[in-house]
């Protein structure tokens, strides 16, 4: 095999592409982890740099749970007075 340089270019010539397509597959899988890397880095910075309207929102949220769950009491207590006043 060494003895004919022909076979040695044949060989290099076949193996050559193969390393370059896997060097350029790697690259680019690298490329789309550090695309992901820089989303998330960006929705913190994005979050770190107005806490006070992200708090805000969880504010409201929490505010109109409390508010149906005082309307669903409300009533549940309306019907039982209504049941009661059907027993008398």
């Amino acid at each position: 095999f060494f003895a004919r340089p022909e076979l040695i270019g044949l060989a290099v010539a076949a193996i050559i592409p193969v390393i370059l397509f896997w060097a350029f597959a790697a690259m680019v899988r690298r490329a789309q982890e550090m695309r992901i890397a820089a989303q998330s880095m960006t929705e913190v910075a994005f979050r770190l740099a107005e806490p006070e309207n992200l708090a805000q929102d969880r504010v409201m949220m929490i505010g109109q749970a409390v508010r149906r769950e005082v309307a669903a009491m409300g009533e549940g207590i309306e019907r039982t007075l209504a049941r009661a006043v059907e027993l008398e």
